[in-house]
């Protein structure tokens, strides 16, 4: 029987980015959920019973600025553990700040690279990035 390194929870509506994340955590045995909107990931978190290990957001979800921040404030009070990412195409000072307040564990600016968000999501889950938050532009190396 083979065990799961844990759980992934991707919150984005372009197929690209889910393929992408989805091919590199599946080979690492992580199981990959997947919601479109802000609504659908608050429906995913009602029905797991296990802490999710990472969530991916992306800001730019349009109409769900609301759904966003409702997910973010849940995913800060009721599960604590759980490693979050954001990604936005926002790269005003303000904004960046504002998101920090929900505990992020990394903001990566659009565009970015596939090579650069694995890198992320990797460094993320292993723990290199717990405590601040990191800013990854999409051109840098």
């Amino acid at each position: 029987m083979r065990w799961s390194t844990g759980i992934v929870l991707i919150v984005d509506r372009e197929d690209e980015v889910l393929k992408i994340l989805r091919a590199a955590l599946q080979s690492k045995d992580y199981v990959v959920l997947h919601a479109s909107t802000g609504d659908e990931a608050l429906a995913v978190l009602s029905r797991l019973k296990q802490p999710i290990d990472l969530t991916v957001i992306d800001l730019d979800i349009p109409n769900d600025n609301g759904l966003v921040i409702s997910l973010l404030t849940i995913l800060g009070s009721s599960q604590k553990s759980t490693k979050i990412i954001v990604k936005t195409s926002r790269h005003d000072r303000p904004f960046l700040e504002s998101v920090d307040y929900f505990g992020i564990d990394a903001i990566v600016l659009k565009p970015i690279s596939e090579e650069q968000l694995i890198k992320t999501v990797q460094a993320t889950l292993s723990g290199r990035r717990k405590g601040s938050v990191g800013v990854s532009a999409g051109t840098a190396a």
